[in-house]
């Protein structure tokens, strides 16, 4: 999972949505319907909908396993799920609702956290902030982005190079 992840990560910051679907999946082998936000980001933007959506499908099945054995430890998996529909509503066009369900989403995220919470919350933020332009609401937008350059400036500069839709992509 550490090399797939990193893999995904380098593709990803490149622009290469395309990686991960290339040859026999690299790294990701066996892996591209992982409960991964990333994977299913450059799914969506390399245009490849299906795939995105097995990968939403795939963290929602395991989101309902551990609901059921497990429902205190259900949060994390939840959150990552509602930052999966808010990317794909943005991706669909809907970008009202697309920031309403990453608005909601991201105040719930942590920014410290063992399992990589805080990176999920800049992923929510970043796409958030692009969601809100793309709804109209320039000065959201640039709230958002404050809060994002506060805590992480360099990530926040990345914000002009972010694709908000697959038409968008290299």
């Amino acid at each position: 999972p550490f090399r797939c992840a990193a893999f995904l990560d380098k593709a990803f910051l490149a622009g290469d949505y395309e990686a991960p679907w290339r040859a026999d999946g690299g790294p990701c082998a066996g892996q591209l319907t992982a409960p991964e936000p990333l994977l299913q980001m450059m799914a969506l933007f390399a245009g490849r909908t299906e795939d995105a959506l097995a990968v939403e499908r795939a963290t929602a099945a395991r989101l309902a396993e551990i609901e059921a054995k497990q429902p205190r430890q259900a949060q994390p998996l939840r959150l990552l799920l509602a930052l999966m529909k808010g990317v794909r509503l943005l991706h669909e066009g809907a970008f009202a609702e697309a920031a309403a369900t990453l608005r909601e989403a991201e105040r719930q995220m942590p920014w410290w956290s063992g399992d990589g919470g805080g990176a999920l919350r800049l992923i929510a933020l970043i796409t958030l902030a692009r969601a809100e332009e793309l709804a109209g609401d320039p000065e959201a937008s640039a709230r958002t982005l404050a809060t994002l350059r506060a805590v992480n400036p360099d990530f926040a500069g990345w914000y002009g190079k972010f694709p908000p839709t697959a038409s968008a992509a290299p």
